[in-house]
């Protein structure tokens, strides 16, 4: 897509740019241009993600890039039973993690009880913190 300048504009910039010369804010659940459209926090969308294996994207109509969005990974209360922490210690080559669980589960839980979720660098700055 091109606007009006000669640059090259996804939709999703078009859609920032419709909201901010209108000053109609886009919902964060909209389809394709919203915030949170490519935002997962199911136990199994991460812990694929981290895995890099994405089978559920068979699922998903478009890839985050076709419209201008990126994947995000966050951590919440369905991401908080084991596996995928244990796949993102081991992406960190963090091996003793185990020691460090209920901590860092802890510590997930009372910044998840503040503001809903954690996101990834966050939760890598909580785990690197353990790893010393």
């Amino acid at each position: 897509m091109i606007n009006c300048v000669g640059k090259s504009l996804g939709i999703y910039e078009l859609s920032k740019l419709v909201e901010k010369k209108s000053g109609v804010k886009i919902p964060p659940n909209k389809p394709v241009v919203g915030e949170n459209t490519f935002l997962h926090e199911s136990e199994l969308h991460v812990m694929s993600a981290i895995k890099k294996d994405k089978f559920w994207m068979c699922f998903t109509p478009y890839k985050d890039k076709v419209v201008g969005q990126r994947e995000q990974l966050i951590f919440g209360p369905t991401t908080l039973h084991g596996d995928a922490i244990r796949f993102k210690c081991e992406e960190l080559k963090f091996d003793e993690y185990e020691k460090y669980l209920n901590d860092i589960k802890q510590e997930l839980r009372d910044i998840i009880s503040k503001k809903k979720f954690v996101t990834e660098p966050e939760f890598e700055q909580i785990i690197l913190k353990y790893k010393k």
